[in-house]
Formats: structure tokens, sequence, C-alpha cells
């Protein structure tokens, strides 16, 4: 199968989830698989056992576009498929559902953070107060998202969960909000994480 833009086209079709946040509505689109005629579209999630499981039902227009919404109850990165009658082959995608928190960005190129990361403009990392250095992070805002490790110890401002580096802020349209409401999500921890470098473990000091 062919690569789409979030998410695999399966023949003809295409199913396409961007990033949501945990209990709010969330938006499939895409191409119904198949050749009927505004086909009645199912949105499945793939279970631990192998079966899928019904979360949305919808039908699609006459030109075989569709629009599907889930609220789903937790975060996580799930598979989930596009399925309408006929036996098509079903489109897939992958989706990442995210809590809600509070994040800033800072810029200080030319520094070592407290895991040891030397910044520079270009380095995708996130400083956060306790999480093992070189934890894998997600991040989204606005439709876009950005994977990002722990490097840094901060932010150390009431109210501030995380501390994006100015590559990051920027690859998701971050900078110019300084401070605000992003979706993020644990996509993996190192088996044996990195201890801060010493001597520098409060790390910068936003």
């Amino acid at each position: 199968m062919a690569q789409g833009a979030g998410g695999l086209l399966a023949e003809d079709s295409l199913l396409v989830a961007r990033p949501g946040i945990v209990r709010q509505p969330l938006t499939f689109t895409g191409i119904a698989p198949g050749s009927a005629r505004r086909p009645r579209v199912e949105i499945q999630l793939a279970q631990s056992d192998g079966s899928w499981l019904t979360i949305a039902r919808t039908r699609a227009h006459s030109s075989g576009a569709f629009t599907a919404t889930w609220r789903p109850s937790q975060a996580g990165r799930f598979s989930v498929r596009a399925v309408a009658p006929g036996g098509a082959p079903p489109a897939t995608a992958t989706v990442s559902v995210m809590m809600r928190t509070v994040a800033t960005w800072y810029d200080q190129a030319g520094s070592t953070t407290a895991c040891g990361v030397e910044l520079d403009k270009a380095t995708l990392g996130v400083a956060h107060k306790s999480l093992p250095c070189g934890t894998e992070l997600e991040f989204a805002f606005r439709g876009r998202s950005v994977l990002a490790p722990v490097i840094d110890r901060g932010p150390f401002v009431k109210g501030v969960s995380y501390d994006l580096t100015i590559a990051a802020a920027k690859k998701i349209g971050f900078v110019s909000t300084g401070r605000g409401t992003v979706g993020v999500l644990a996509v993996a921890t190192p088996l044996s994480a990195p201890a801060p470098a010493p001597g520098i473990a409060a790390g910068h000091r936003r």
C-alpha cells in the first residue's frame, strides 16, 4: 500500500485522523473503500484480542468522501480502519489521542541541558521536571504534531508542565503563542534513562 497523509491508501480509499484530545470530538475524514454509491461507512478500533470495535458510523457523499466523529475516553495511539459494504480492503490509519496540558518554549542555543544535550537552533526536545531523560513525547497544536524527547529539566513556572525547544515549537506553529494549551502523549520511555548531567540537574530557569 502507498503511504497517504495521515493514513494508508487502500486502492482508492483513504482514512485521515489528526491527533485528538481525550473526551473531545475527534474527526476522521477520508474516501470510502469500494465502488458503492453513498455507502455507509463504519470506523472501527482495533482491540487487544485482534477484533475490531465500531466507534462511529456515517454515510459517504456521492464522491465517496466521508466525515465521522469519535469521542475517545483514554489517551494512547490507536489503530483504526474505515469499512464499507462490498468487501473492498479497508482504509487504515493510526491516531494519537492526547491529554491536554500547558506548555511554553525556550531558546538557549549554545548551552548544555540537564540531560547533557548541547542545544542549537535545530534541536528537537522538551524540558520536564521529572520524566526520565530520553522519554519520547508527541505534542500537538492546532492540527500539527511533533515528536520531542525529554532533554532538559523545567519549566519552573507555576501552571506550566512542559517547555519546548524553539525548533519543536516551530514544528507545531507554537512560537507566536508563547504559552498555551497543547496535547501531549508519552510515546516511549527509554529502557535505561540517562541521568541529568552532574552539577546542572536544575536545568534552565524558565
